[in-house]
């Protein structure tokens, strides 16, 4: 479970960037859906951390 909470707060964290750009939230959370389907939700965790970290939220 506290993997998912991290995850909610790491995505909610790159959707908050992402609109404060103006960028597509629903694009972003199409592509965030598929990613999690694909990968853990450990490994997308971690990419969201990274994105963030480089202040790139899409």
């Amino acid at each position: 479970m506290h993997t998912q909470s991290a995850l909610n707060n790491a995505g909610a964290q790159l959707l908050q960037r992402a609109a404060e750009r103006g960028d597509n939230l629903s694009t972003i959370t199409a592509a965030l859906m598929r990613l999690l389907g694909r990968y853990r939700a450990a490994a997308l965790q971690l990419a969201i951390g990274e994105a963030l970290q480089r202040d790139v939220p899409r």
